[in-house]
């Protein structure tokens, strides 16, 4: 993944110099389920492995805005950091994560110095901004049992998924109480089973 970072950069322009010089101040971090990544300013970073939910809070109910896979790119800036801002975001690991970042401080000097980084930049917003956008379509086009089988399904490792009413709510932006009263009514129909803090997939198409 470090390789593949450096070539990107190369292709972007940096010299070998400043390769060097972000090869040396890359910092690869983990962290593990359910924990909450600090509000350090990364500047660009990397999934090296699980994933990375980035969500915001309204009221007392959080609102899941997008989710990271292995290999996307997140550029952590200053103004998504601010409290003073209607929209905060967070970010928290989903099973056990790795990022590979390269320091904000490094970074900012990198795209100040090479406009082709700076346009590259940009295609990241903008993918990020399309998945937003896509998380938020299908919670208001798709049926929420739809949406909650597909979460299931998605997140399901050989059958199966660790994870509790609450936490599925977090993730789709609703209250556990709906969560619990879908499930009951898929676990009734044969799709899945339900225990404390794990689910079981029967037929769940």
């Amino acid at each position: 993944m470090i390789n593949d970072l450096k070539d990107k950069l190369k292709r972007l322009g940096v010299v070998s110099q400043d390769l060097d010089r972000i090869e040396e101040f890359l910092q690869i971090r983990k962290f593990n389920d359910g924990e909450l990544l600090t509000k350090s300013h990364y500047g660009l970073l990397i999934i090296g492995s699980g994933r990375l939910r980035v969500y915001t809070i309204f009221g007392s109910q959080e609102k899941t805005i997008l989710t990271l896979e292995k290999g996307d790119e997140w550029v952590i800036c200053q103004i998504c950091t601010q409290k003073s801002l209607q929209l905060e975001l967070n970010l928290q690991a989903l099973g056990d994560l790795e990022i590979i970042t390269i320091p904000d401080n490094i970074f900012r000097g990198l795209r100040e110095k090479y406009p082709k980084l700076s346009e590259y930049i940009l295609t990241i917003f903008a993918k990020q901004f399309a998945k937003s956008i896509e998380v938020a379509s299908k919670s208001k086009t798709i049926p929420f049992r739809d949406r909650l089988v597909e979460f299931i399904k998605n997140n399901a490792i050989n059958g199966s998924i660790d994870i509790t009413h609450q936490q599925i709510a977090n993730h789709l932006g609703v209250t556990r109480e709906s969560v619990s009263k879908n499930l009951k009514q898929l676990e009734k129909n044969g799709f899945l089973t339900l225990l404390r803090g794990k689910i079981f997939l029967k037929n769940v198409k």
